[in-house]
């Protein structure tokens, strides 16, 4: 066989597992705790390295929320269900669009997302319903998936207080 038509045939084999995998990247994947999706999808359209947000970020902290799962009261893990399918879903038109998208564009809307996610799936309640011990237990938690260095950029500081002052506001 002629080494143009092998490279054809490669392509074309390429091209009908990325069709697979993007209507796995745009439907079911979607729904689940699979942090793989952020690997496999989102990384596989954009290819932005260990450091860009679907790896560095995305994949990182999922993976950590769903190996520290049990750590949290049930309230923190309905949280933490909800918000991992949440923060995926926002990123379905970047995986759609990704032809149209940057990088910079994808941890723009991934970073956006955060807070939405975050109080839309009762994280404002996992400090005020919960009974004292539940609190310090989701506090535990937290401290042992999030790293401190991790929220010294501007972008960082502003989803805390963006989230701070939504929950403000729920109360209100």
């Amino acid at each position: 066989m002629k080494p143009q038509i092998s490279v054809f045939i490669i392509l074309v084999l390429l091209g009908l597992t990325q069709c697979y995998d993007k209507n796995y990247c745009l439907n079911e994947g979607l729904q689940n705790n699979d942090c793989g999706w952020y690997i496999n999808c989102l990384e596989d359209a954009y290819n932005c390295g260990p450091k860009g947000y679907p790896v560095g970020y995305g994949y990182k902290y999922c993976s950590k929320f769903v190996e520290k799962f049990n750590k949290f009261s049930p309230a923190g893990q309905k949280w933490i269900d909800g918000t991992l399918t949440c923060l995926k879903q926002s990123l379905k038109d970047a995986l759609i669009h990704s032809d149209d998208m940057t990088c910079a564009d994808v941890n723009k809307i991934a970073f956006n997302s955060h807070p939405k996610c975050y109080v839309q799936n009762g994280f404002c309640e996992l400090f005020t319903k919960q009974d004292i011990h539940e609190i310090y237990e989701t506090l535990l938690a937290l401290l042992q998936v999030y790293q401190v260095k991790d929220f010294l950029s501007i972008q960082s500081i502003k989803q805390v207080i963006t989230v701070a002052f939504d929950c403000l506001q729920k109360k209100i």
